[in-house]
């Protein structure tokens, strides 16, 4: 499994919308048909490093789909209170779980598996134009 965030992310221009929040699952193998993510989104340095916390989905389909979730804006700040993501660049951390159904091996059963992957890259959040 391969693992990365679009870029760039556009922010919505209500600051209280969920940010839509995606990338391409690549390389899964056909025993796995959906995987959860769970993701962060890290901006800014020292006490203004803000966190944030997103989940998402990815489902097997008949081309390469991409997995995709939403975060909320507002996290918390590294030195303490809110804080919010804002335009400019930040760090996209992730781990997918994707389950593997069992199959039949010479007719012994192989039960199901679970595998993992973590990816962080480079993103940019940019601002959204008004509707």
């Amino acid at each position: 499994m391969h693992g990365q965030f679009d870029s760039p992310v556009e922010l919505p221009t209500d600051p209280d919308e969920l940010i839509r929040i995606s990338g391409p699952l690549l390389e899964v193998g056909p025993r796995a048909d959906r995987a959860t993510v769970n993701f962060l989104i890290v901006q800014g340095e020292g006490e203004e490093a803000v966190t944030v916390n997103g989940e998402g989905t990815w489902r097997q389909g008949p081309q390469e789909t991409p997995w995709t979730g939403t975060v909320r804006r507002v996290g918390k700040r590294a030195g303490g209170g809110d804080g919010t993501l804002k335009e400019g660049p930040a760090r996209g951390i992730a781990v997918a779980v994707a389950i593997k159904d069992g199959e039949l091996l010479d007719r012994e059963f192989v039960p199901p598996s679970i595998e993992t992957l973590t990816w962080c890259v480079n993103i940019t959040f940019a601002q959204g134009s008004a509707a």
